[in-house]
């Protein structure tokens, strides 16, 4: 728990942290050099490379989803913010949906629902990360998440794309500068 209450601290700080120019107005945050700056020894948990595969950023192949792009690199300090910051958004993800659920099953509790259906349990689930440059500069990832791996250790180095699916199949995008997720795009359901 130590562990965690010291990532929260630190991402806390990083969002709310503001630089001002000479007149006092606000200027960019610089998140990635506190970041690169933050120590990799300082109790945070290590990666679990068994989970995660970084690809590089391909315009062929990631046209369609991240345009006006230039690829980019992460460090190890990078995915550990990126891998929290995910973990962030599914918790939220989950809590919407468990309310949702609730209502549905007092609205109508004749039909089964699974829960399963509704939430995700990371920790099921492999993560691909493609790292970008926006038109801005700012410095995003892509994750892309599945629950059933295909083709073995393909997904390693080939973006796993499918049709429906569901809850197995999902993605969003880190703001490395924002320190939060723009979003969870869930597959739907055939």
């Amino acid at each position: 728990m130590r562990v965690a209450s010291t990532l929260v601290l630190v991402v806390m700080l990083l969002a709310n942290t503001a630089c001002h120019d000479k007149n006092g107005r606000e200027t960019k945050t610089n998140a990635q050099a506190a970041i690169n700056s933050f120590p990799s020894n300082q109790g945070l948990p290590p990666l679990d490379s068994s989970r995660f595969t970084v690809i590089p950023y391909d315009l062929e192949r990631d046209k369609h989803r991240l345009s006006k792009v230039k690829g980019a690199s992460l460090t190890a300090q990078e995915i550990v913010f990126t891998e929290y910051l995910l973990n962030v958004c599914v918790s939220k993800h989950n809590l919407e949906q468990r309310i949702k659920l609730q209502k549905m099953r007092e609205t109508h509790p004749k039909i089964t629902l699974k829960e399963s259906d509704f939430i995700i349990n990371l920790p099921n689930y492999k993560r691909q990360l493609v790292a970008f440059y926006n038109g801005k500069g700012e410095k995003k990832v892509w994750v892309n998440c599945f629950c059933k791996p295909l083709n073995g250790t393909e997904w390693r180095r080939k973006v796993v794309e499918v049709d429906d699916g569901g809850n197995c199949y999902f993605n969003t995008v880190v703001d490395l500068r924002r320190m939060k997720c723009l979003g969870l795009s869930i597959n739907s359901v055939a």
